[in-house]
Order: structure tokens, then sequence, then C-alpha cells
């Protein structure tokens, strides 16, 4: 999955909404206007791009229908283009909760341990990055990816901006699977 090629996709097909798409972020009618520099970006675009959905109900069983206007839409156009890893990222995008999480213990170029602060789950995440700059007591707000049965990953915004800086996209499946850095689209422009 090519972050670039899904924001434009986003950018072409519902840059128009993203004021609403805004509102709805911060859970309110009243005219909040969108900030492209906000700092809430980090955590706003990954809404935008997975989970926001202009007809979607807050309530009831459609609330809970897979991902976002955005994603289905990506997901839909690529739909020959997609590899079984790129549907995966999607689909774990999509279904896992967006959490604060407290670092348990790290060990550096190997994996954590969290504890969802909200709902008290531990787990255990297999990577190599984060664990650089992670450290116990850290607090970092992500989703942790199940890619496979016994692997995890997690996906935060801008987690650790200072060693990510200059590594670019990664398009490798390997790659992307064993090294799960934290990545955030560019500013909504």
């Amino acid at each position: 999955m090519n972050s670039q090629d899904m924001m434009r996709l986003a950018a072409r097909k519902f840059g128009s909404q993203i004021q609403s798409a805004w509102q709805d972020f911060h859970l309110t009618g009243l005219p909040v206007l969108y900030d492209p520099d906000s700092h809430e970006q980090q955590i706003f675009m990954p809404y935008f791009l997975f989970h926001w959905d202009p007809q979607k109900p807050r309530t009831g069983k459609r609330a809970n229908r897979r991902g976002g206007i955005v994603s289905r839409w990506y997901e839909l156009e690529r739909a020959g283009t997609l590899s079984d890893m790129h549907r995966l990222f999607l689909e774990q995008a999509t279904a896992q909760p967006v959490s604060f999480w407290e670092v348990l213990w790290s060990e550096a170029g190997e994996g954590f341990g969290l504890l969802d602060i909200l709902v008290g789950m531990e787990t255990q995440v297999i990577e190599r990055s984060a664990s650089r700059a992670l450290q116990k007591g850290d607090i970092i707000y992500g989703q942790v990816w199940n890619l496979q049965a016994s692997d995890r990953g997690l996906h935060g915004p801008d987690l650790h901006p200072a060693q990510l800086e200059g590594r670019g996209d990664r398009t490798s499946e390997k790659t992307q699977k064993e090294d799960c850095q934290a990545k955030s689209g560019p500013g909504w422009r």
C-alpha cells in the first residue's frame, strides 16, 4: 500500500469534504475550521483515510461497518493490484482500535511490551525501528496490527520523527512486515 497514492486518491475524490471530516473528527456540529498545519494532523489523517465515513451512523448495527469511505474506495480502485500484504495492512488499519499505550519494556531492534491504557490489555510487539527509541514508561498513541498469528506491529502517527526522517517509503512486503515503522501522511494542502 503506497500512502502517497492513497493521499492522492483522498484529495481527488474526497478533498471537498475535508471540512466535514474535520468536524466529525472533533465530534461537533460547531464550525471548527480545518487547519492543515494543526498538530492534530498526525491523528486526523489516519482517521480521515481509514475510518471517516460521512454516511456512517455513530450507533447501531451499521456503525461497525468495515473501514472508512476513503479506504474502501482505495481498495475498490486498486482491487486488481493490491498484494495480500497490502490488503492485510488495509484491513488492520481499518479494524484495529487506536489507543494510548504505555511501554512496559523495550528491547532495541527486537520489540516491546505495551499496556493499552484505556482497556488494560497487555500485548507484545515484534518490530525493529521504534523499539530503538522507546523506553519503559513512554506513552504512545497508535494501533497494534496483527500481521500474522504470532507477529504484531505498531502503527502510529510520527512516533519518532528523528529516527524515521529521510528513510522514505518502503515498498518491499518483507521490509514492511519486518520493520513496522510508524508513518502518517503528509500535511493536507
